[in-house]
């Protein structure tokens, strides 16, 4: 009892805590970064550019990253993370608003973001058994999806970018606890690295980045247009911060659920059911809805994405070689980055003529399609 209690509290508590954190402070810093610049004047293809922006330069770190901590550097890269996040919601809070600060802010923050997903994810995963491990992910993913919900309540409080540095400081202070509380690293056999291509080529792994991936981005678009949609619909940006934390409270709901849908249905059925099911959920944000319409589809666009995430986030670690599961999960981050650079970009320069829906419901069919191309030769029992 004594030694699940030193893994509980020491350990995974604040791992939580920093799930919880980032994935608040991020995506609130970038829904008020999309006001900062329609304020500024700018229209959709600047947001695509900016959301393009927050993913491009983590596409050529996260495999070093990921052969990093799997060598032992989680929670250094973490901390790195916490840091770099600190900066750029301070450059956001203190230098005066124009396109250039918000662009070098955007950056950073997408680096400092992948810094502490990575890390964090795989820490999560070295802290439980197999056995355990689907459980604590899932508990992991809640206090993300918690952060996600609590984040945007904030866009209409008026505190403006002084709610992310906070958010910022207290993400230092548990990443930082984590130093103290890592266990001693045991003298350990030295085994070669697996080369990069064996572990891309695992069987069900492509299938499972490129679906994980289109989910992401699908949650980047949400963060990025809904304020674009909400404006050409006159909907306000408190309504539009309610909107978003719908979403995001459905999403913790089904990883409350995804233990327990996993043991009933299987981890590869509900992971092509949720993903089925937030591709619609998307395709509707694509209609002329009401607001109640519009609460409706980003409800179940926020639970259908959350369980498949989670699913292929869970099914990424059972595949890997445990040996590379950083490296796994460093690929699934390096794909995540490429679609939500390619996607916002795409969309904002080309599809802006169908609007913010048009972009969203391009989304949902993508995934959609992801969903429903499972390959041969991957089971329940992976």
């Amino acid at each position: 009892m004594k030694a699940r209690r030193q893994i509980l509290i020491p350990i995974v508590l604040p791992i939580m805590a920093a799930g919880l954190l980032v994935q608040s402070t991020v995506p609130l810093a970038r829904i008020l970064t999309t006001y900062a610049v329609l304020d500024l004047g700018f229209g959709s293809q600047v947001v695509g550019l900016l959301s393009a922006a927050f993913a491009i330069l983590p596409i050529f770190m996260t495999v070093i990253l990921g052969r990093a901590n799997d060598r032992g550097g989680a929670v250094t890269s973490a901390m790195t993370g916490a840091v770099g996040l600190l900066a750029g919601c301070l450059i956001l809070w203190l230098l005066p608003p124009s396109l250039a600060s918000v662009l070098i802010a955007t950056i950073i923050l997408g680096i400092s973001q992948t810094l502490v997903l990575a890390s964090t994810q795989l820490m999560i995963s070295r802290s439980s058994s197999r056995a355990h491990r689907d459980a604590m992910l899932g508990n992991y993913m809640v206090a993300i999806s918690l952060g996600q919900a609590v984040g945007p309540l904030f866009v209409g409080s008026g505190g403006g970018f002084v709610v992310p540095v906070c958010g910022a400081v207290f993400l230092l202070v548990a990443v930082a606890s984590l130093l103290r509380a890592r266990p001693r690293r045991r003298e350990r056999r030295v085994t070669p690295e697996i080369p990069l291509s064996q572990i891309a080529t695992t069987r069900g792994l492509p299938w499972l980045i490129i679906l994980g991936s289109i989910c992401v981005a699908s949650q980047d678009l949400i963060l990025a247009f809904l304020p674009v949609l909400g404006a050409e619909r006159g909907i306000s940006p408190g309504v539009v911060g309610l909107l978003l934390s719908i979403r995001a409270l459905a999403a913790m709901v089904s990883r409350v659920l995804f233990n327990r849908m996993v043991q009933r249905f299987g981890r590869i059925s509900v992971t092509i059911f949720s993903s089925a099911a937030g591709g619609t959920g998307l395709l509707a944000l694509g209609l002329s809805l009401p607001v109640w319409g519009l609460a409706m589809g980003l409800a179940l666009t926020g639970f259908g994405v959350g369980m498949a995430l989670i699913s292929t986030v869970a099914l990424t670690m059972v595949i890997a070689p445990p040996s590379a599961r950083g490296t796994a999960l460093s690929l699934r981050l390096t794909a995540n980055r490429i679609a939500q650079f390619t996607i916002p970009l795409i969309s904002g320069l080309l599809i802006s003529p169908l609007g913010a829906a048009g972009v969203l419901a391009v989304a949902g069919a993508a995934l959609t399609c992801a969903a429903v191309s499972v390959p041969r030769g991957i089971t329940t029992k992976n």
